[in-house]
């Protein structure tokens, strides 16, 4: 069990290292937010919902960082796009999140996975449409890394501090 847990440490370490060097900026923009939020996830939170520290912290510093650029996204799309990727960006994970801190378990992470995986899917899109290289490639490339870890993260700590919502999965 501690080899497999070290093996994915050290796999998304190499993973962040390549995204990091690719994505330069817009990985920092995520990092530090998130390290920020994980060390008050595991300071101030019930032991249970400090097991998802890294997952909380991962989604809630992409909620910040999209929430802080939008301005800038504004100026390049449309303004009933704005809203709907506001209304989906901000308040989905917000309220998934809200309701893993309280009560974490297996409904929330579900919730939180299905918007993930649904963002993995949109961010995928808009990446193989921009070239390679460009700033907003680089952007979407951190992003799609940040929901992966998000996902692994959570997945793992559900797994891992809830066996019987593993026996109940598998």
């Amino acid at each position: 069990m501690t080899s497999n847990i070290v093996n994915r440490n050290l796999g998304i370490l190499v993973a962040a290292c390549v995204v990091g060097w690719y994505s330069s900026t817009f990985f920092f923009l995520l990092l530090f937010p998130s390290l920020l939020i994980y060390w008050l996830a595991r300071r101030f939170l019930s032991p249970k919902a400090a097991t998802y520290a890294i997952s909380i912290a991962a989604q809630s510093a992409q909620v910040a960082v999209s929430t802080a650029f939008l301005p800038v996204l504004f100026s390049r799309i449309q303004v009933p796009i704005n809203l709907l990727g506001l209304m989906v960006d901000t308040v989905v994970p917000i309220t998934g999140l809200v309701w893993l801190v309280i009560k974490p378990g297996l409904k929330p992470v579900v919730f939180l996975s299905v918007f993930q995986v649904s963002m993995l899917v949109f961010n995928g899109y808009v990446g193989l449409q921009l070239p390679i290289g460009d700033s907003q490639h680089k952007a979407v490339v951190a992003h799609i890394f940040w929901r992966v870890e998000a996902l692994i993260a959570m997945w793992s700590s559900l797994m891992n501090y809830e066996p019987s919502n593993a026996k109940t999965i598998a």
